[in-house]
């Protein structure tokens, strides 16, 4: 990553195609999205698949026979943790990595290039966030009744996360010790309540906002590129050393008996302390033998333990990850189409498979589709370039209609 400016600061996933584009930021963009549609694919297989088949409940162990089934569940629970450590708080981190010209602009400089940033954080990401939070909002609208716009549906969470939090640059950038502070607040909002709207959602996904705000700010003010390079200058042991220590941890936690359900409400950081008890990294009941004081001071650290891991994965990532031009180099420019619809991919499956087949499709080969095929077909079919083809009014809208021409014309 020679160049923060060679990545578009409207988002990280939408970037615009130019020679000066860095390919190891593409590179890591490509990989991270099938992270993040592999991580979605894994999710449902364990809950709609594995737990109807098994019948395994909240925090309950997998009811099935010790062996090499027992061991391939639990392996693939810790690799479902893993991918949900690296996704999206690395994608975070490059989205900071990428709003550096927004910081320049409206902190240290005289605020002359804010507008045009402006205007794409409106075009990129809000409009977008807009046309794909009332399709989900009509799509679920059984569970979402009575609608509450203002909470973020699934994927929809990033997009106005992410526009608040390069909205919040040139207040918060410019104040001394701003990172510390953004880590503090990513601590501290796991003691406030989270305000839900009437349909008991969250209220623009509050937890999860405040949570991520740090590894943002991260990427924006102290991931350089000299840094970057130092990292891809590592050898590549050191990086697959950190990205298996990651994984075994996840892995080992799986299997030691900790809730699961808890364990992925810990990498979700989307729940306050109040719920927790500070017997597992992601709560759950009160544990008043010792008080809520102590179990919410336990969970605090436990975020900061995720706040660790996720730097470690992240790290490992970026210096195992090409740098040169490879076939998948431009897929990684096209990201925000696999993001918004990757989840209409996974649901069709589901839907397909259950007509087609009903019961009669083993359990094996719905672990072999969800876990291998689906994610790799999904994920390089929706960057690839038909896909952008076909979507593109639907992903990136031409927004010339709702705003003003800047002057000069567009």
């Amino acid at each position: 990553m020679d160049d923060p400016e060679a990545c578009d600061e409207s988002s990280p996933l939408v970037p615009t195609l130019d020679p000066s584009r860095d390919a190891h930021l593409d590179n890591c963009k490509f990989f991270l999205m099938l992270v993040v549609v592999g991580n979605h694919c894994v999710q449902d297989f364990l809950y709609v698949v594995l737990d109807t088949h098994t019948g395994r409940r909240w925090c309950q162990q997998d009811p099935v026979a010790p062996g090499l089934v027992l061991y391939l569940v639990q392996l693939l629970r810790g690799v479902y943790l893993y991918l949900n450590l690296l996704g999206m708080p690395t994608f975070t981190l490059i989205s900071g990595y990428c709003s550096k010209g927004l910081m320049r602009s409206g902190v240290t400089g005289d605020g002359a290039g804010l507008a045009p940033r402006s205007r794409r954080m409106v075009e990129n990401l809000l409009v977008p966030w807009l046309i794909w939070q009332l399709f989900y909002l009509a799509y679920n609208y059984r569970t979402t009744y009575p609608v509450q716009f203002w909470a973020p549906i699934g994927i929809t969470w990033y997009l106005s996360s992410l526009f608040m939090w390069r909205g919040s640059v040139q207040y918060v950038g410019g104040l001394r010790h701003a990172l510390p502070l953004t880590f503090t607040a990513g601590l501290a909002a796991g003691f406030t309540e989270t305000p839900s709207t009437a349909n008991g959602l969250v209220f623009l996904d509050y937890q999860r906002f405040l949570a991520f705000l740090p590894i943002f700010y991260l990427g924006m003010m102290e991931v350089t590129p000299a840094r970057l390079a130092a990292l891809r200058a590592l050898s590549l042991p050191w990086g697959w050393a950190a990205t298996l220590a990651s994984l075994l941890c996840l892995c080992a936690a799986a299997w030691s008996g900790h809730c699961f359900d808890e364990l992925q409400r810990w990498v979700w950081v989307d729940t306050p302390y109040a719920n927790d008890s500070g017997a597992h990294p992601g709560g759950g009941g009160v544990d008043t033998s010792r008080g809520v004081a102590w179990g919410s001071a336990l969970q605090a650290c436990y975020r900061g333990m995720f706040y660790a891991g996720a730097l470690v994965a992240g790290a490992g990532f970026l210096s195992i990850v090409p740098g040169g031009h490879a076939w998948y180099t431009d897929y990684g420019a096209r990201t925000m189409y696999a993001y918004l619809l990757h989840l209409l991919v996974i649901r069709g499956y589901i839907m397909a498979q259950e007509a087609w087949f009903g019961g009669a499709m083993p359990v094996w080969l719905k672990a072999v589709m969800s876990v291998v095929v689906l994610p790799a077909g999904a994920g390089v079919g929706l960057m690839a370039p038909w896909c952008k083809r076909y979507t593109q009014w639907l992903v990136e809208p031409d927004c010339r209609w709702l705003l003003w021409a800047p002057a000069g014309g567009m």
